[in-house]
Parts: C-alpha cells; structure tokens; sequence
C-alpha cells in the first residue's frame, strides 16, 4: 500500500501542530499548510522529521478559492492521492454583535467557513479516489450553544457543523467519511489572545472537568477519527469540552 497522506490547514502551532505530529506518528505524509508564518510551520515539519516521520510544507491562505485549488493541486502533483483532510485553520474575533463591524464579521466567515469549502470541493476527488477518505472539521462548542461576545466565530463553527452533516451523507457512497470535533476552551495561541480571561476561569468553574484542555488531548480525538474509527462512524460531532455541555 502506498504511503498515507494527509492534508491539515493551519499546521504551523497549536491545535493544528499537535494534529500534524499524530498524523505523522502514524505513518501518514503530512502535509502542514501554512498562511503566513513560515517559521512556524517549519518548526512543525522539523519536530516531524525529528520523530522519524515524513512531510512538506504548503503556503496558501485557504480563505482564498484560487489558493486553495492550487493547494490541492500541489497534494496531488506531489503525491497522487490523499486519505486525510482536516480543516483546522481558523480565526477568532472577541466582540459584541453590536460592535462588530461587517466586514470583520464576513472576513470571520470567510477563513473559519470559507477555508472548509474551499479546500474541502477541491480535495473531494482526490479523496474518494481510494474509497476510503477521511475529513475532519474543526469546530467548536461555541457553534453549538453560542457564546456571548463571539459571534462571528460561533457562527462559522456551526455553519461548519451543519456542512459537515451535509457532506457525511453526499460522500457515504464514495467511501469518504466526514466527523467534526468540537473543542472546548483549549491552551492555545487562540485562547491567549481572547479578552476577558476572568470569563473563561467561570467558565471552567463550572465543568466537571475545571481546567483548559490542551492541543493533545484534542489532536489524539482527531487522529482515531482520521486512523481508527469504523468505517460505520460518520456525520458525528465529538466534543472534547471537559464535560461543559453534559446535560
């Protein structure tokens, strides 16, 4: 059998890092897509090699239609063929509705919403080509209750969501088989940004589980989706929350 290969946006830390090195660990050729920190990413493809694994790296914006074909195209030129797609990049914009500009909003949707469609319609050949193509999309569990003050994140999150149930049944038939994993508050560069932290410690004050979880303990959810799951398993979205939406 050939080698594995998979594709995960926003490669270069956090979340999408930890992904990438699971992939790897597995045997998978991995492919870490980066937007514009190429350090990063090359630190993630060297952590990578030094574990024994193989990968490339791959400039694109995916919020760009033309960025991301040319992507897929590159996936496919350089390996012929690709078994594993996940949608981590993303973005996040702390404010109110009110005060949320527009234009900020749509650029929100446009990389966290846009970014899946994009790489997603032009990686579906290439993944149903062994009938046994596996996507991942990255939510939240903000896009499944809401959360005050993210408004344009909450919203792609679970536009993201209701497209992966959508394509879980439109690419049954071509072995392809598409779950979402949905995190909760995570140690990241993502959540260091966020305003208000005193907001996130009440938050956690009231999970079974009391503290953030980490980029590994979300990463090893997405690596049995994307290596050990049955092929039964598809149009599901896993919380990996610390228990905050029990009930």
């Amino acid at each position: 059998m050939s080698e594995l290969v998979s594709l995960v946006t926003g490669a270069s830390r956090g979340i999408g890092r930890a992904i990438a090195l699971r992939l790897a660990a597995r045997g998978h050729h991995v492919v870490v897509n980066f937007r514009s920190d190429e350090a990063a990413a090359s630190q993630t493809l060297q952590a990578i090699v030094e574990a024994g694994g193989t990968g490339e790296l791959a400039q694109a914006d995916v919020s760009d239609r033309t960025q991301a074909k040319a992507l897929v195209r590159a996936v496919k030129a350089s390996k012929g063929r690709l078994d594993v797609l996940v949608n981590n990049a993303g973005v996040v914009h702390e404010e109110l509705f009110f005060f949320t500009s527009v234009e900020r909003f749509w650029e929100v949707m446009q990389t966290n919403l846009g970014g899946v469609v994009n790489v997603t319609k032009s990686a579906i050949p290439l993944l149903g080509k062994h009938k046994s193509g596996r996507v991942v999309n990255m939510a939240s569990i903000a896009g499944l209750h809401g959360t005050t003050g993210l408004s344009a994140y909450a919203t792609s999150k679970a536009a993201v969501i209701g497209l992966s149930k959508v394509l879980a049944r439109e690419l049954a038939a071509s072995g392809v088989r598409v779950n979402v994993v949905a995190p909760g508050l995570v140690q990241s560069d993502m959540t260091d940004d966020l305003e208000r932290p005193e907001l996130h410690e009440r938050a956690l004050g009231k999970q079974p589980v009391p503290r953030m979880g980490t980029a590994d303990e979300v990463a090893a959810v997405v690596e049995f989706l994307a290596c050990d799951a049955p092929d039964y398993l598809t149009g599901n979205v896993v919380r990996v929350d610390g228990g905050s939406m029990i009930g």
